[in-house]
């Protein structure tokens, strides 16, 4: 769980509960067991949980153990007090491997299938033995190292075991090398470039899913673990006017799923991972605004509060761009492509060095500048109309519908 600070207006920062699980007698909960670990357990009777949450603007870790005969069927039911009943269905966390959800007062609960934790292995107590184990991964390309300890303590470790073998196939393409200051090209495996495709089903609760790699799903809201720098204990602050929830609303159009944003505090927000600091890039997002009035579109925050790396934001009808550099002097580009209100507009951010074009409905527009980005936090979709020198006077958040959501590191000509 997580949860920004304050918790609320009037509300104690530390809350109590019980929780249970329902279609599995044999479940068991357990803390995280790290000495931070903000989340109690005070006992349990009869299948229930005491349970007791320190929010302060951390994260609360627990672990659900659920026998692999039960977890089809599993759920688990907490009751707060402040924040009443939540319901998990734990089967759709087996079959997804993850799942967000958003509580009131902007506490987020995130639900993932762990397979992978460090195992405590019994001693062997023989000089020769055998081993053998099935070794689950999220990634495409694992890396394994296999490691032998002594009843003195020595360890022997073995070479990397790489499983997954990339293809053939070579793509150039453009980083900058921090040895010889300046971009360089290196060639890679294609199927090793990022290519990070988000699909929208609401079955996956407050997140969008990377169909390329998990590691980089993006999160519905601002307040999670990815967006701390803004609304965590150290930067305490409250709602915008009139927001009271920061994630989209899951709607459907046309037979499709998508997310409405409610042009008040509604965000998207991607792992910092996502957009490298130290190579080219593209942004794709198809979106149906409202109204084509001065709004803010995407932005990218540096940790300390500024702006840095991209704005994207609509000025006088027209989509503009904004660059911020090292000395964090901003520069500004009209597109003079026009976003077209209560209609699908499809945009195109590509970031190279010393070009940015932007490429709207189709028309595109490159623009040059001289100062590379200072290294930012995550980039967050609508919802943020803060005052920067990139975010016109009297800009609002981006209040519309998203259907589509792309960023690849690989930017063709």
């Amino acid at each position: 769980m997580t949860v920004p600070a304050p918790f609320g207006p009037g509300i104690k920062s530390c809350i109590r509960g019980t929780a249970r699980f329902g279609n599995a007698p044999h479940a068991r909960l357990k803390a995280g067991c790290y000495a931070w670990s903000p989340l109690y357990l005070y006992g349990e009777t009869n299948g229930e949980w005491s349970v007791g949450c320190n929010m302060t603007g951390g994260v609360c870790t627990f672990f659900a153990l659920v026998p692999k005969e039960e977890a089809a069927k599993a759920v688990l039911e907490f009751d707060f007090s402040k924040l009443g009943k939540v319901k998990c269905d734990l089967a759709d966390v087996v079959a997804r491997g993850r799942k967000s959800m958003v509580l009131p007062h902007t506490v987020r609960l995130e639900l993932d299938k762990v397979e992978d934790l460090p195992d405590n292995p019994r001693p062997l107590e023989t000089t020769n033995a055998e081993v053998s184990a099935v070794l689950p991964a999220d990634g495409r390309f694992p890396v394994w190292q296999l490691r032998a300890v002594a009843m003195s303590g020595k360890i022997w470790r073995s070479g990397p075991i790489c499983t997954g073998r990339h293809g053939k196939a070579m793509r150039e393409i453009t980083l900058f090398s921090d040895t010889e200051r300046r971009p360089v090209a290196a060639r890679v495996a294609a199927d090793r470039v990022p290519d990070f495709a988000y699909a929208l089903d609401p079955r996956d609760g407050a997140r969008l899913p990377c169909l390329a790699d998990r590691r980089y799903d993006a999160l519905l809201g601002d307040y999670s673990t990815y967006a701390d720098y803004t609304f965590g204990a150290r930067h305490p602050r409250g709602f915008p006017e009139g927001c009271t929830r920061f994630e989209p609303e899951w709607v459907e159009e046309e037979g499709r799923k998508m997310l409405r944003f409610d042009g008040k505090g509604s965000r998207l927000t991607l792992p910092v991972e996502v957009v490298p600091h130290g190579a080219e890039y593209a942004l794709e997002l198809e979106i149906k605004p409202e109204s084509a009035t001065d709004q803010v579109l995407v932005r990218t925050p540096y940790v300390g509060g500024n702006d840095c790396g991209l704005d994207v934001t609509v000025q006088d009808g027209t989509v503009r761009v904004s660059h911020f550099g090292i000395l964090i002097v901003p520069r500004h580009y009209d597109t003079g492509a026009q976003l077209k209100a209560g209609e699908w507009n499809t945009i195109r951010i590509a970031k190279r060095f010393e070009r940015i074009e932007c490429t709207v409905n189709g028309r595109s527009r490159s623009f040059g500048y001289d100062r590379r980005a200072r290294r930012f936090a995550p980039v967050v979709i609508g919802g943020d109309n803060s005052p920067c020198p990139g975010i016109p006077q009297g800009a609002v958040p981006f209040k519309g519908l998203l259907r589509a959501l792309r960023v690849t590191h690989f930017v063709e000509d």
